[in-house]
This record gives C-alpha cells, structure tokens and sequence, in this order.
C-alpha cells in the first residue's frame, strides 16, 4: 500500500508540476520581452515586488519542483508505513493542488496587470 501512495503521491505532484509549468510557458510567450513582471501582489491586488521576466515567471514552478519532490528525493517517502504514508500522500495532494492554484491565480493577476501596462505581444 506505501508503494501505491507514494507513486500516487509522485503523480499527483508531476501533473500539479505540467499545470505549472505550463501556465508559466504560456504567460512567458504572451509577455514583452524586457518586462518587468510583479512576484507578487499585495492583499489590495498591487504588485509588490518586480523582476526580470524569466525570474518573475519561473521562480514558483522552480519552488514547486523542490517542494514537490523533496519527500522522495530526501528518502522520507520510502520510510513511511501505514497512516503516516497515508498523511504523507494527502500533504502532498493538497501542496500540489494548492501551487497549482497559486500560481494559476497569481499568472492571471500577471497577464491582466501586463495587458493593462501594454507589455502583451499581439
């Protein structure tokens, strides 16, 4: 049963990974190059800090890939048993639908900001 968890654990957090990934792909192809894009944005919906695009862009799903895979990569999936495989498999489950939801959020808040700074390609 651990076996199948942590598989089911490696999966979830692979598919969390391609929305990711995915989101920042396209979100690179749409921005201007040159821009600086928000990390992040305040509770009021300002942007709070800016980097470089590729920074801005791919520093969550970097996070995300550490975060992600740091059970197995540290061997701390492999030693579980029982329930503890099972809280395991469900922290990942709920990190790997909350990055993703993050950072779908956060590319949305991006797109809409630059849309409205003109820094889009058409």
């Amino acid at each position: 049963m651990e076996d199948i968890l942590r598989i089911l654990g490696d999966g979830l957090s692979i598919a969390s990974l391609a929305v990711i990934f995915s989101t920042s792909l396209s979100a690179q192809k749409r921005i201007k190059p040159g821009a600086s894009v928000p990390l992040g944005f305040s509770r009021q919906g300002e942007p709070v800090m800016r980097k470089a695009k590729a920074v801005a862009l791919w520093a969550l799903p970097a996070l995300s890939v550490v975060i992600l895979f740091l059970p197995t990569a540290s061997g701390l999936a492999f030693e579980l048993m029982g329930d503890e495989a099972i809280m395991m498999f469900g922290m990942r489950g709920i990190m790997s639908a909350a990055l993703a939801l993050r950072h779908i959020v956060h590319m949305q808040k991006t797109i809409e900001l630059m849309d409205e700074e003109g820094q889009l390609q058409s």
